[in-house]
């Protein structure tokens, strides 16, 4: 405790732990007793000292015990921002299905735009021409392989690169809020129909290509039959059916309003939920970096 002008008592030991000390997390978890106290960054993120917290992270990207503790003692740097970008480690060497976080105990977040993306910083993924990754979930409506990064088809070599990264890749979702959003995708038409993945509230456009009539389409009254030049969705807006002049087994390119898919700016991640690495076309040699993460933390 030191005295300044005016008789102000000043204690340099508080002023010294509010400064942010700079550490990797390798460099944290090693940490000795006598650096636990305070705040520091954290390969740049703020953390602060709980002597009471005994939670566990696996990831230590929320919750970070130095190894000079076992699990059941207290005391652990909790991260000290609401506003946050996970940086998820993610490898190669990893199976396909292989769970790369999980939300850890007393944490709550949502994921925020721009979502997920692709970190390669380390070594690029390399494997055959085919090779394709993603990002899925355990979480409902989210655990279908790419639905949170790459999409279906997986995002291939040339964006698991260090060349282009950070990019965000395919993105398997919009972070659309709650009601009404525009949909686009393309479907098959077999019989002059044909199935999107939501259901449609109103179609917008519609064209179809290599049918027996490719061309642009009126769209339709929910559950009225198509007249020539028109595609319509049935009542419950689960098909969409095209007059009888476009047969065959072409495609049609469709443009609509749902306010059914999900919508991952409105979906809470709880302790247990986790993200899991997809190989959808398991073909890679080698390759590492690390998988990007935009949260808005609602609980610790």
């Amino acid at each position: 405790m030191v005295a300044v002008p005016g008789g102000v008592q000043i204690d340099l030991e508080d002023i010294l732990r509010s400064v942010h000390a700079e550490h990797t997390q390798a460099e944290a978890l090693a940490l000795k007793k006598s650096d636990w106290g305070g705040r520091v960054l954290i390969d740049g993120v703020p953390f602060v000292w709980s002597e009471t917290s005994t939670r566990n992270d696996a990831s230590n990207l929320i919750y970070l015990r130095p190894t000079l503790l076992t699990s059941g003692d207290a005391g652990r740097f909790i991260v000290d921002t609401r506003s946050l970008n996970l940086r998820i480690p993610v490898t190669a060497a990893q199976a396909d299905a292989a769970t790369i976080f999980t939300v850890p105990t007393g944490c709550a977040f949502k994921v925020v735009d721009p979502g997920f993306w692709w970190d390669i910083t380390t070594t690029s993924f390399t494997g055959g021409s085919s090779a394709s990754m993603g990002i899925s979930s355990n979480k409902t409506g989210f655990t279908g392989k790419g639905s949170l990064l790459g999409g279906t088809g997986g995002d291939v070599l040339a964006t698991l690169a260090t060349s282009a990264s950070p990019t965000l890749g395919t993105r398997g979702f919009r972070t659309f809020p709650a009601g009404s959003r525009i949909v686009t995708e393309t479907l098959a038409v077999a019989s002059a129909a044909a199935t999107p993945s939501y259901t449609i509230d109103q179609l917008l456009a519609v064209k179809t290509v290599g049918t027996g009539a490719p061309a642009p389409k009126l769209p339709g009254i929910n559950g009225d039959t198509p007249d020539a030049g028109e595609a319509a969705p049935n009542a419950g807006g689960t098909s969409i059916v095209f007059h009888a002049e476009t047969t065959g087994t072409g495609t049609a390119v469709v443009s609509y309003l749902t306010s059914n898919a999900v919508a991952l700016e409105n979906t809470l991640w709880v302790a247990g939920d986790t993200f899991r690495k997809d190989e959808i076309t398991s073909d890679f040699t080698a390759g590492s970096g690390y998988v990007g993460v935009a949260v808005r933390i609602i609980r610790l």
